[in-house]
């Protein structure tokens, strides 16, 4: 299990080997089966003397992969919280430098654990860092075409650094964007001969129909829906909040598999303003207003004891907001969808012995709440 990094407002290549292919999903052989969620625990840390800093944002915390630990950056004080997630309380603090040879800068994007005790510590400016549980740097890479081998990046484009090392810390996964455009497809990096490849995502950049890039006094300002990647065994899933859909794309064949659902408790997808620039601050509140925002689709969640995936998302009917908690299988096919009594928001999370740990901010302490999938 790893974490999920997820683009924003704002949002943040051919190889010729592409291999896509596209399918729509239909409803499984399990569809007809109804799933809800409810609340069972909620789990407060214990941080001691100290004071953990909680920002609820997915790109500054991780999970070890036995889910034991939870590592939370604190970008304050420049340190990671490591969390017993057995005894519920903050274990150690580790400090690292900003400056120097074995400096983060203060520029921090995302953190990731791996390999047991390692952690990459990424930057705005598109530098990928490793460093050990001592806070000693051990390798650094800058993601521009001077520093990287292979494949090139064109003009305006870039490679996020929300991405996640490999489990021996010998591959960078990410994905390249158009700047206020989004997202492309795959970015792949050796990190032993510092070379890229980029494997192009048909359809993926579908996202940039929803963009509003505002220009202005010299300046360019965008604002887009979030862009979801999450890493899950030998998969990744790309999802996006404007579109019900989810492209997977497969470590071990280098393939992509697109796939749509049709929902009947929201509707499918934002609509598209009529135009994306605006020159003005009103013109693009109005433009912003055009996509009704009657959904908000959200993350996958990731269940692999029972070989199920989760979203819970949210639509909107009037001025009323409706929870909606939708499964798929392991082949990503559609189970169930089924209204939620209340809605809930899942942050930063994981699914353990079934049941869903989402990470908390309750009167400023850490706390999980512990939440059950129930069929019905």
């Amino acid at each position: 299990m790893k974490k999920l990094f997820f683009a924003a407002l704002p949002f943040l290549i051919a190889s010729c080997y592409e291999k896509t292919s596209e399918e729509t999903s239909s409803l499984s052989d399990n569809a007809g089966k109804k799933f809800t969620l409810e609340v069972v625990d909620t789990l407060f840390i214990d941080s001691g003397e100290d004071i953990i800093l909680i920002e609820n944002q997915n790109a500054r915390t991780d999970f070890s992969d036995d889910l034991k630990y939870y590592f939370n950056y604190n970008y304050k004080q420049n340190l990671i919280d490591v969390i017993n997630l057995k005894e519920h309380k903050l274990e150690r603090q580790i400090p690292f430098e900003t400056e120097g040879p074995n400096g983060t800068t203060s520029y921090v994007s995302s953190i990731d654990h791996f390999d047991q005790d390692k952690f990459m510590i990424n930057n705005f400016n598109g530098l990928v860092q490793v460093f050990d549980s001592n806070a000693q740097k051990l390798k650094s890479l800058q993601l521009n075409n001077e520093t990287l081998n292979g494949d090139t990046l064109k003009p305006k484009e870039k490679i996020s650094t929300f991405g996640y090392m490999g489990p021996n810390g010998d591959t960078y996964y990410s994905f390249y964007e158009r700047i206020f455009e989004g997202p492309r497809g795959m970015a792949i990096i050796d990190m032993k001969s510092k070379t890229l490849t980029k494997i192009p995502v048909d359809g993926l950049d579908a996202i940039k129909d929803f963009y509003i890039t505002m220009k202005i006094k010299g300046g360019t300002q965008s604002t887009s829906p979030s862009f979801y990647f999450l890493l899950e065994g030998n998969k990744i899933l790309l999802s996006n909040g404007a579109i019900n859909e989810l492209f997977v794309y497969n470590i071990d064949n280098d393939s992509v598999t697109h796939h749509t659902y049709s929902s009947k408790l929201t509707v499918n997808s934002l609509r598209k303003p009529s135009k994306n620039t605006a020159h003005s601050q009103e013109e693009s509140n109005k433009l912003y207003q055009e996509m009704g925002h009657e959904v908000s689709f959200q993350r996958f969640i990731a269940d692999p004891e029972h070989k199920r995936y989760y979203r819970i998302s949210h639509g909107k009917n009037g001025s009323t907001w409706t929870g909606v908690l939708t499964v798929f299988d392991e082949n990503f096919q559609q189970i169930s969808e089924n209204k939620l009594p209340e809605s809930f928001y899942i942050s930063n999370s994981f699914v353990k012995d079934g049941q869903i740990f989402s990470q908390h901010n309750i009167e400023d302490e850490l706390a999980f709440v512990v939440m059950e999938i129930k069929e019905i």
